[in-house]
């Protein structure tokens, strides 16, 4: 429904029956089809199509237009990197990033997309977190994983992957988390793969 408007073909008078209009896209013209397309795919570096994963424009400026696409509002950037739990998401499940994108592989044969962690796990998740940096006062009082983060308390996409493109939080912090080998830190991962199991898993 982004792109296509249904409403008014479904209720009064029927439209023109032209080709631009049967294909139901809002505010389209059939005279300049290129313009309908940069509505989203707009012209920035070389005409490379809108990220919402591209959180800063090329000189370097916060781009709201890419905040909104996951937030509400524009959330606060931490000079610390540490995570406030409170990011005004759309929706705080898997749901976010499914609108785009498509599930991949998993290697739990149940999958781990929104599936809520077992209390055995979470406690893990925390201990680690905690054994895993200069711990704070504050830290040890935390009920929920700040490294990787949970929806409703179920595994997300964004609990191992970080939609944040690097240097937007300072490297290493909580919300700036990226793997090292160069394919997972591709696939955006969090941490390497082997470690993100050891995360949640003892064993």
């Amino acid at each position: 429904m982004t792109c296509h408007e249904f409403e008014r073909h479904c209720s009064g008078a029927p439209p023109p029956a032209s080709r631009a209009q049967r294909r139901m896209l809002r505010n389209y013209d059939p005279a300049r089809p290129l313009d309908y397309c940069a509505t989203c795919h707009i012209g920035e570096s070389g005409g490379m199509r809108f990220s919402p994963h591209r959180q800063r424009d090329e000189q370097g400026r916060i781009r709201d237009d890419a905040c909104f696409f996951c937030h509400t509002i524009r959330p606060e950037i931490p000079p610390d990197g540490r995570r406030r739990f409170d990011p005004k998401l759309r929706v705080d499940t898997s749901d976010l990033c499914l609108n785009c994108h498509r599930p991949h592989w998993d290697l739990s044969p149940r999958g781990h997309v929104d599936r809520p962690v077992t209390p055995r796990i979470l406690d893990w998740m925390l201990r680690n977190e905690r054994a895993g940096r200069a711990a704070r006062p504050a830290d040890e009082q935390r009920t929920r994983p700040a490294v990787l983060p949970l929806g409703r308390q179920a595994v997300t996409c964004y609990t191992c992957h970080n939609p944040h493109y690097p240097g937007l939080f300072p490297p290493g912090s909580e919300l700036g988390a990226r793997a090292t080998n160069p394919s997972d830190r591709a696939a955006a991962l969090r941490a390497d793969w082997i470690e993100l199991c050891s995360q949640c898993h003892n064993r």
